[in-house]
């Protein structure tokens, strides 16, 4: 096993030294069928820098065709034994391996149960203090958090149940650097420190299925929900965030003490090939206020200075609402009446930019399944007000 592993590492780096640093590309076998996308980062061949490529992930076709099944058989036949190679020192493999990665921080604050995935597809326990590598993917459990402190002292958070892929992560100055990390499942706070100019070769970036935050230096929440409706929500404390869709058609500034949401139906989301088409179909929601109740909710939950929840507001029977803006319980629906003519005390969902929306709140304290509610079924929504109920499904 060794001698595999060892002629795996280097038959891989011989092959790199003929490329250049253009991405190879794989597919699927004709026995099998892509089930999602795997991303990974090494370094290229005869220049400086990485590259950040991506793999299918296959599987098997169920049933498998006779003719892949007979190609299975075949497959499965022993193979004649190699030579022995001449045994490499594992000090060796070990620098072959770290000058194929980048150092970019370290795992400063760890909570419960956190994994970090590298390139190439290794999966092992954080650990505090431990390196944190450019391409590597943390992954969170349901109640697990973790703080990545970088060298040039920008920080994320990783809320529970969340994936982040690290994807590209190089800074220059302090004004110029450019930063990608693409979050594939929940809730990551970035703290960014340095002012970036904001231009296609220096910005700071979190990336989901169909959205895109920008920033150039501030402090924001970025969480990706996929139900119902595929939700990309942006939470700003302080600074300014441009939300976009993936296309970058759709965008607009989120200050402050405000959120807004790029949504999309479920059913538009095909592959990579077909997404850029089929992302134009969401909508911006409109750009909310959040009162300081809700900053100091959004604070404590996305910081890791423990697992105490804050204590209860003055008049509010504690422990009872979960959700705030409006406030609600587990499982409560909320229904929001959109462009409704001012003055209107119902919701003129008969004008075409009028709209009634539903949202539920959800473990995390979040509104969530955020849906367009039919014309013919808007008994909760009103003109003027948002309407916290038990839901209606």
């Amino acid at each position: 096993m060794l001698v595999n592993f060892i002629l795996g590492i280097l038959f891989s780096f011989q092959v790199h030294a003929l490329d250049d640093c253009s991405c190879p590309t794989f597919s699927c076998s004709s026995c099998e069928h892509q089930v999602n996308l795997e991303f990974y980062t090494e370094k290229c061949s005869g220049e400086k820098g990485m590259k950040s490529c991506s793999k299918p992930v296959c599987q098997a076709l169920d049933p498998l065709p006779d003719t892949c099944m007979a190609e299975n058989k075949n497959k499965n036949k022993k193979r004649d034994v190699a030579s022995t190679p001449e045994p490499v020192k594992e000090e060796v493999i070990a620098t072959m391996y770290d000058n194929a990665r980048v150092e970019i921080g370290y795992v400063d604050e760890i909570i419960g149960r956190v994994w970090v995935v590298d390139f190439r597809g290794q999966k092992q326990m954080a650990q505090k203090g431990m390196k944190v590598y450019e391409g590597e993917t943390l992954i969170t459990d349901k109640a697990s958090k973790v703080r990545i402190m970088f060298k040039d002292s920008n920080q994320v958070n990783l809320s529970p149940d969340s994936h982040l892929v690290l994807t590209h992560y190089k800074v220059w100055k302090k004004t110029k650097g450019n930063v990608l990390m693409d979050l594939i499942k929940g809730r990551v706070r970035s703290r960014v420190n340095q002012k970036y100019k904001g231009t296609e070769a220096s910005r700071f970036t979190v990336k989901t299925k169909s959205a895109v935050a920008g920033v150039r230096g501030t402090d924001f929440v970025v969480t990706y929900e996929e139900g119902s409706k595929v939700i990309t929500k942006v939470e700003t404390l302080t600074g300014d965030v441009i939300l976009q869709d993936k296309t970058k058609k759709q965008s607009q500034s989120v200050t402050a003490g405000k959120y807004a949401s790029y949504v999309i139906s479920a059913n538009d989301l095909f592959d990579d090939q077909e997404i850029q088409e089929f992302v134009e179909r969401g909508y911006m929601t409109p750009v909310y206020k959040m009162d300081q109740k809700d900053l100091a909710k959004l604070d404590w939950d996305t910081s890791l200075k423990g697992e105490r929840k804050p204590a209860s507001h003055k008049g509010e029977p504690k422990g009872e609402f979960i959700c705030s803006s409006p406030q609600g319980k587990l499982d409560q629906c909320a229904w929001t009446c959109l462009n409704n003519p001012s003055g209107e005390n119902t919701c003129r969902t008969d004008l075409p930019q009028v709209r009634c929306e539903r949202t539920r709140c959800n473990a995390n304290g979040l509104w969530s399944d955020q849906s367009r509610v039919p014309a013919s079924a808007t008994t909760y929504c009103e003109g003027n007000k948002v309407v916290v109920k038990p839901c209606d499904y």
